[in-house]
C-alpha cells in the first residue's frame, strides 16, 4: 500500500524516482522494490500511523481479477527486467517463479491478457528454450479452443 511507507524526499528527488503510471494495480510494490535496492537506511515501526478506506471502484477490489493479475504480473516483469537492479538469487528465484505460474494460470483461466504475457515474457525469455516457448503457444490455443491441455502446460519451464 503507498502510505505503507514514507520516503524522505530528498532521497527520492536525488534518485529521481517516480512512479510507473503505465501500471494500474501492482505500481507501488514495483517502486518500493526500485528504491529499495539502494539499500536506505530505514525504520520499522510496529505502530498503525495510517487509515486505509476500501471502495469498490478501484482495480485492488473490484471484480475483474484478470486485469489486477495482468498489471501484478506486469509490475513483477519490469522488476525482472530491469538492467539497473542487482536482484539476489532468491529475488531472482521468486520473480521467476512467479511469472512463470501466473503465465500458465492466465492460460488456464483464459485470462485476455495471456497473449500480451506470451509477448512481453515468454518470447523474449533467454531463459526459456524455443521449444517450449512452442508449447506455452500451444496451451493458450488448446485452452483457448478446447478449455484443456495441461500436456502443453507441463512443458513450459525453464532451460
Amino acid at each position: 500500500m503507498t502510505p505503507s511507507v514514507l520516503w524522505k524526499r530528498s532521497f527520492l528527488l536525488n534518485l529521481n524516482y517516480l512512479f510507473d503510471e503505465g501500471l494500474k494495480a501492482a505500481q507501488e510494490w514495483e517502486f518500493h522494490t526500485r528504491v529499495l535496492t539502494h539499500k536506505p537506511n530505514y525504520i520499522i515501526l510496529d505502530k498503525s500511523l495510517d487509515l486505509v478506506r476500501k471502495h469498490f471502484s478501484t482495480i485492488t477490489y473490484n471484480e475483474n481479477e484478470n486485469k489486477r493479475s495482468w498489471h501484478y504480473f506486469l509490475a513483477r516483469l519490469k522488476i525482472y527486467n530491469n538492467q539497473e537492479l542487482v536482484l539476489d538469487k532468491d529475488s531472482e528465484k521468486y520473480l521467476s517463479s512467479y511469472l512463470l505460474n501466473s503465465f500458465k494460470k492466465m492460460i488456464v483461466t483464459n485470462n485476455p491478457f495471456v497473449l500480451e504475457a506470451y509477448r512481453n515474457y515468454l518470447l523474449p525469455s533467454g531463459r526459456i528454450t524455443p521449444g517450449t516457448k512452442f508449447y506455452g503457444l500451444l496451451a493458450i490455443i488448446s485452452f483457448k479452443l478446447l478449455n484443456k491441455g495441461n500436456f502443453f502446460l507441463q512443458k513450459i519451464k525453464y532451460k
